[in-house]
């Protein structure tokens, strides 16, 4: 059974400059890790949250990483979404 339902991942801006935004339906209470993946697979960024609500938004500064084309991942117990973004 998904956990995601892709059709409700937004993220943006994209391309994004400093902060991007991320939003998502998920299932209640679900366990959702968020990794930002660098083109040679170097993970960037992680953070792990619990999504108490259906909907969840975070906001994740990457005005630190170098210009260029990641991997934004989303994972949950039962399932992976990654989008491209392009940081510049």
């Amino acid at each position: 059974e998904k956990e995601f339902n892709n059709s409700t991942i937004n993220v943006y801006p994209n391309p994004v400059y400093e902060k991007i935004n991320v939003s998502y339906d998920v299932k209640t209470n679900a366990n959702i890790a968020v990794r930002i993946i660098n083109t040679t697979g170097q993970v960037v960024y992680h953070e792990d949250s619990r999504c108490s609500s259906n909907k969840c938004d975070k906001t994740i500064d990457v005005s630190s990483l170098a210009r260029g084309i990641y991997l934004l991942q989303l994972i949950s117990d039962k399932e992976i979404s990654t989008q491209k973004i392009i940081v510049e």
